[in-house]
């Protein structure tokens, strides 16, 4: 079971996942996404799936294989291939086991990200990210959770997504958006595994790294602080009702 999200501002776009794999009983730490770059390609493409393990790794490699053969970032032309790798996909494994009650299922976030000053003017590297159900290739313009807690997750995202920000604000709002839904969700768990990827072409592996746990230590104050806002508004007479409490100051405590 896993949690997987992305979202994108004009910084650039986060790619975050948790990191458990749940097989029956047991439990394994595995990544969820992977990047690939080839050296005479304008761009570099990230596959995050989600869904039954084997099948999810077998079509991410037959989409790395399949998009990688375009060398130049032509998005249309690669939007149409992988609507012909995922359709020729589920008409091998999973469309002639419909009835079957365990069929199995995949479920993708894909982004493609330009590494040529040229490729597209004006935005040099700024990430297209693309969600794919089943057959369906869709353009993401903003927001998308897939998997086990994605009502929770699309839940935060809706109260705290603001569409702008810079790299560190992204990486906090998912960082606490995968703790949220390891904590609070059967299924997802382990770690929390952050890719961003910046409207200049570069990309930064932050998962593990001292810059997430930074981040980490300062997210997990926030629902106290909710908790502090909601104390204070209940000390307020009503028969005041003019008195505000500013919940910045109990924001500002915490950095």
């Amino acid at each position: 079971m896993t949690i997987l999200a992305g979202f994108s501002c004009s910084s650039g776009a986060i790619l975050c996942a948790d990191t458990q794999e749940t097989v029956g009983y047991a439990k394994r730490n595995v990544s969820k996404i992977e990047v690939r770059e080839e050296s005479d390609n304008e761009f570099r493409i990230a596959i995050a799936a989600a869904g039954s393990g084997p099948y999810a790794d077998k079509i991410s490699q037959e989409l790395f294989g399949a998009i990688c053969a375009y060398k130049e970032y032509n998005p249309e032309s690669i939007i149409s291939c992988i609507e012909s790798v995922v359709t020729e996909f589920h008409s091998k494994h999973f469309w002639p086991r419909a009835g079957v009650q365990d069929t199995g299922y995949v479920e993708l976030l894909i982004l493609l990200q330009p590494t040529k000053d040229d490729v597209v003017p004006g935005f040099p590297g700024h990430p297209l990210l693309l969600h794919v159900a089943e057959t369906a290739v869709n353009i993401v313009q903003e927001t998308k959770t897939v998997g086990i807690g994605s009502w929770l997750a699309d839940y935060i995202l809706d109260r705290l997504y603001l569409g702008y920000g810079n790299r560190n604000y992204m990486a906090a709002l998912g960082s606490y958006l995968i703790k949220e839904v390891r904590e609070n969700v059967e299924g997802c768990g382990k770690d929390a595994e952050i890719i961003f990827f910046g409207s200049d072409g570069t990309w930064e592996d932050i998962s593990g790294s001292d810059k997430l746990a930074f981040l980490e230590k300062h997210v997990e104050d926030i629902n106290s602080v909710f908790s502090t806002v909601f104390f204070h508004i209940g000390q307020i007479p009503l028969s005041i009702p003019t008195k505000r409490i500013e919940a910045s100051s109990e924001i500002d405590n915490i950095i």
